[in-house]
């Protein structure tokens, strides 16, 4: 990996701790987040050697207040600003494990926790991959105010995955209806 890609992974890593801090702050605080020391390679380094994880480390995102230790303690936070994620790869005929199940399936080895995977395409908004079951347990479809947004499912079969637009996944109620065209 060259040092461009390194630094705008850890950019990335860097602007989403601080997206996932107004988020969970409700606009208050950008610092309740940070990115995780080596990016979550202490904590697996750790794990692999027999020893325990490192508590709130595993992944690229950490708690850094005690407000957000509580949310770090459901999730993992793996993070990947690519050139390229593949999404149409779940729909061709290939061979080959698509890239972002890959991704996916590695990080989650790597951890018992709910996996969040947060990807950004270069040039895209980024997006959010958990399963399916977590998808259903922490957000519903329609949200309380019935406001619906878009999504959709990848499945293989090994893996089904749920994604969206990661500004829907934090605020779906501030979504607008869409209308019939």
């Amino acid at each position: 990996m060259g040092k461009r890609s390194k630094e705008k992974g850890s950019s990335f890593e860097r602007e989403m701790a601080a997206q996932l801090s107004l988020w969970l702050s409700n606009g208050n605080h950008r610092d309740w987040f940070v990115r995780s020391q080596g990016s979550g390679a202490s904590s697996w380094v750790r794990k692999q050697k027999g020893g325990s994880e490192i508590e709130n480390q595993a992944g690229d995102i950490a708690a850094n207040s005690v407000s957000a230790h509580a949310l770090m303690d459901k999730i993992c936070v793996e993070c990947k600003h690519l050139k390229f994620i593949g999404l149409h790869q779940f729909f061709s005929d290939l061979t080959d494990t698509p890239l972002l199940q890959r991704i996916y399936e590695e990080a989650a080895t790597k951890t018992e926790k709910a996996l969040w995977l947060i990807a950004k395409e270069n040039r895209q908004a980024p997006i959010i991959v958990v399963s399916v079951e977590t998808a259903l347990s922490w957000l519903p479809i329609t949200t309380s105010s019935g406001i619906k947004f878009s999504h959709g499912i990848l499945h293989t079969g090994k893996v089904s995955l749920f994604y969206c637009r990661l500004d829907h996944w934090l605020y779906p109620n501030r979504l607008r209806t869409c209308r019939k065209v």
